[in-house]
């Protein structure tokens, strides 16, 4: 198994590209917080802004579309 920077180098190494996918969920994931102080007024409305607008370009496909376009430029500039 190898991860998904080494899988889309070897890919391309060998002119594979557009011929393999990704698998879906990802084996692993890292993760990111956002974080609110308790005090600020806002707090709970700022949150939920966030999460609905992750959830928003998750289900809209822009999600992937960054992830695939970030993957393929650190891939080319190995």
């Amino acid at each position: 198994m190898l991860s998904e920077f080494l899988s889309r180098d070897a890919v391309r190494q060998i002119g594979a590209e557009g011929r393999f996918g990704v698998a879906r969920p990802p084996i692993s994931i890292e993760g990111h917080y956002v974080m609110v102080s308790k005090d600020h007024p806002r707090a709970d409305a700022l949150l939920a802004l966030v999460i609905r607008g992750l959830a928003e370009i998750r289900e809209s496909g822009s999600y992937q579309e960054i992830v695939d376009r970030h993957m393929s430029l650190v891939c080319a500039s190995q």
